[in-house]
């Protein structure tokens, strides 16, 4: 039984492996894909002075995200 096992187990990494290696280069080009188009969006934003300042942004964030949760009852 542990012969069965074994081989199963292989097989089902070589499986995975292969539908890694057959998927990995759509995964690297989709993610180039939305890393530049946040770039432009980005680029967009500053040439039209919408675009914060790092520390805007923390506050930004700091106000929408974490008041919410501190204000929530546990």
């Amino acid at each position: 039984m542990m012969t069965t096992a074994t081989l199963k187990k292989q097989q089902l990494t070589e499986f995975a492996e292969h539908i890694y290696k057959e998927q990995k280069a759509d995964f690297v080009q989709d993610l180039a894909k939305r890393i530049e188009k946040s770039i432009n969006i980005g680029m967009a934003q500053v040439e039209s002075g919408e675009s914060m300042n790092l520390e805007k942004s923390k506050q930004r964030l700091y106000k929408e995200f974490f008041t919410k949760f501190n204000n929530a009852k546990i």
